[in-house]
Formats: C-alpha cells, structure tokens, sequence
C-alpha cells in the first residue's frame, strides 16, 4: 500500500490506501461559534453600541393637526459574527424600513399613548423590539435600549 502526503499552505490532504482524509491547521482557520446562545446576554460583546436612529415626525391618530417628534438611540451589543464597527451599516441599510415601521408604530398612537412615563417606556419597548426584528432578525445583535434624546408633542 502506498501512502501519500500532500501538504500545501495551512491545510494538508493525506492520501491513504486510495482514501483521502483532509487535515487542517489551526493557523488561519476560525474557530466555530456557537450559536445555540443568541438571545442570551452572555453571546454578545460587552461592548455597547449606540446609533442615532433618524429623526421621526407624524401626526398623532385622532388629533387635529398634533404630532409628535422623536429623536431617539439604539444602545445594541452584536455577537462573534459582526464586527463593532460593520454595524452601524446594519441600521444604515435598513433605514427605510426602519423609518417606515416607526411611522406606522407611531401614527397608530393618540395623545393620551405616549404623554406619561409609563405609556413612554412602553413605546421604548416596542420601537426595540422593531429594531431587534428589522436589523437582527436572526439575533447575531441585541438591541439593549432605546434613549429619547427629544420628544416633542405639538
């Protein structure tokens, strides 16, 4: 029996009895992540991120002429997969679609849904889980929070 060993670069073929069996080096090669713990806190960076989310202005439902203006921030953490700085091109390219869930969300309030603190925070929660369904629907990114740096009602 013949036994053959082709090595070229970082990985070999070893040619055995007419069977090849491929050998690899570690140099070069990625370690595999583990996905069975996306969701959860411990798979992301420690590392939080912020992105300025656009600027949203539309009428409230059931006013005259009152609308809303929000300016808000994403704070979001990304998995093994995504480098911290590929991501603000994630939101970047979902801009539209971001703006356009956000009108829809938020046109669908009257006054009374977004005046308190409470129905604030509850408005927080839902443009996070928007985001967390637009930008990381396969939760490779965490969105942590929503910060309202305006919020105007006029």
């Amino acid at each position: 029996m013949n036994k053959k060993v082709f090595i070229s670069g970082g990985g070999g073929l070893l040619l055995l009895g007419g069977v090849a069996f491929m050998i690899v080096g570690s140099a070069g090669v990625p370690e595999p992540i583990d996905t069975s713990k996306r969701g959860t806190k411990g798979y992301y960076t420690s590392d939080e991120l912020a992105f300025d989310l656009a600027k949203i202005v539309t009428n409230l439902r059931g006013t005259n002429g009152e609308f809303i203006e929000i300016l808000a921030t994403a704070e979001y953490r990304v998995g093994p997969e995504i480098e911290p700085a590929e991501a603000p091109g994630l939101f970047s390219a979902k801009a539209a679609k971001l703006q356009d869930r956000f009108l829809m969300l938020i046109s669908s309030k009257q006054r009374k849904d977004v005046e308190s603190k409470e129905q604030k925070e509850i408005l927080k929660q839902e443009m996070r889980a928007l985001i967390q369904k637009v930008v990381f629907p396969d939760q490779k990114g965490m969105i942590e929070d929503i910060l309202f740096r305006d919020f105007k009602i006029q």
